[in-house]
């Protein structure tokens, strides 16, 4: 019993820290002092936390996502970003696209906050085509983060490749009906009435050139990572060195970067994350949670749909979701690739439409958009998609043997 009420104890400080604006990471490590305390005897609690630490998973995931978050911050500051959407202007004439596209490739750089860098651009297109502030909050917010189902440098997608072990790539297959489905969400609920006109592309092929130029780090990224194999860390570091050089800056830029990204916070966030699971798993609370999930006779794919779902809502972070529901989960099913993508989808989608969501609150002050005005179109969007996934990922499972 006693472990069960540290169990809770430890949910309860972690929601409170994160609903006060605390560091994610931080809230998991005291969420794991207190479930340690309470489980496991001193010493094996000192000698699990160090493990976790020193684990090669957990160097090498807080390498990825600080490179990462790096490489995002550094296209703002050289003036890449700017030059990667002018491009992308110059080669798609139909507004509604640029609408999506733009914060799309702003989801390509994950930043805290990266919905608010996207909002200036589609806010110009939304008043040409006469979108109110709740659309225009909806399709920025929206398209820039269902990018992360099927994008590869997506920290949640390797959180969650991490903690359960199924590669990137197995995760990536599992989920692009979801994209797909997500995508043409949105396009129906936020662009599809709207009236556009198609302008002429000039300079098109000096676009093109532009376009490639500015994206070519990133696209060198997934070449090494997916094609060759290298690891996300070493593939990452590879393309900030290409867009140093391509953006002719110096060591006084990644300076500036490495002040404004916040690097030691993400780096913290992810440390917690991995202390977190191997406090739990070491203290072996699972293994008496579970009995009580098979005797209930809760179905697998409820639970890998409702937890993670519940945790993306109220933490209001996909990470947080992703690292505290993989332990509860593993013990009730096997997290393999068809289980652990529901998984992630389900805490991404939920993260979605959190009133805890940085991102949704930010462009929704920024538009000057209703926030239950705009759950009129998040709403629908976040329950469709879920729906999709909860059957096609389960389909393509068996279609896949």
């Amino acid at each position: 019993m006693l472990d069960i009420i540290a169990l809770l104890a430890s949910f309860t400080v972690i929601f409170a820290l994160i609903f006060r604006k605390q560091n994610v990471g931080v809230s998991l490590l005291l969420g794991s002092l207190i479930l340690g305390i309470f489980t496991i005897p001193p010493l094996e609690l000192a000698r699990t936390i160090s493990e976790a630490v020193i684990d090669r998973a957990t160097i090498e995931l807080t390498a990825a996502v600080v490179l990462i978050t790096f490489l995002g911050y550094s296209y703002q500051r050289t003036g890449m970003l700017e030059e990667l959407t002018e491009s992308l202007s110059g080669v798609l004439s139909d507004p509604r696209s640029l609408a999506a596209v733009v914060p799309a490739l702003f989801g390509l750089l994950p930043t805290l906050g990266g919905a608010l860098m996207s909002a200036p651009f589609v806010n110009t297109v939304g008043e040409d085509l006469g979108m109110s502030a709740e659309r225009k909050t909806f399709v920025n917010l929206w398209y820039r983060h269902v990018i992360f189902f099927a994008y590869p440098m997506g920290t949640t997608l390797l959180t969650a490749s991490f903690l359960t072990k199924v590669s990137v790539n197995d995760l990536i297959i599992y989920q692009l009906p979801v994209l797909f489905v997500s995508t043409f969400v949105g396009y129906w609920l936020g662009l599809r009435q709207i009236k556009a006109a198609r302008k002429a592309v000039k300079s098109g092929k000096k676009s093109v050139i532009s376009l490639a130029k500015s994206i070519s780090p990133i696209a060198l990224v997934l070449a090494l990572s997916l094609v060759l194999k290298v690891t996300i860390p070493l593939a990452v570091a590879v393309g900030v060195v290409l867009l140093y050089i391509i953006a002719r800056a110096g060591l006084g830029i990644a300076r500036q970067v490495a002040g404004e990204a916040r690097l030691h916070t993400m780096a913290v966030t992810v440390i917690g994350i991995m202390i977190y699971r191997h406090v739990i798993e070491s203290s072996g609370i699972i293994n008496k949670i579970a009995p009580a999930f098979h005797s209930a006779r809760v179905p697998p794919i409820a639970l890998l749909m409702l937890v993670p779902t519940l945790f993306g809502f109220i933490l209001g972070t996909p990470m947080g979701a992703i690292s505290v529901s993989v332990p509860v989960l593993s013990a009730i099913t096997n997290l393999g690739g068809a289980q652990t993508s529901l998984l992630h989808a389900c805490a991404l989608l939920s993260y979605i439409w959190s009133p805890l969501h940085l991102c949704f609150t930010l462009t929704s002050d920024y538009f000057g958009a209703s926030s239950a005005k705009v759950y009129r179109f998040l709403a629908p969007a976040v329950i469709t998609t879920m729906i999709a996934a909860g059957a096609a990922i389960p389909l393509l499972y068996v279609a896949l043997g």
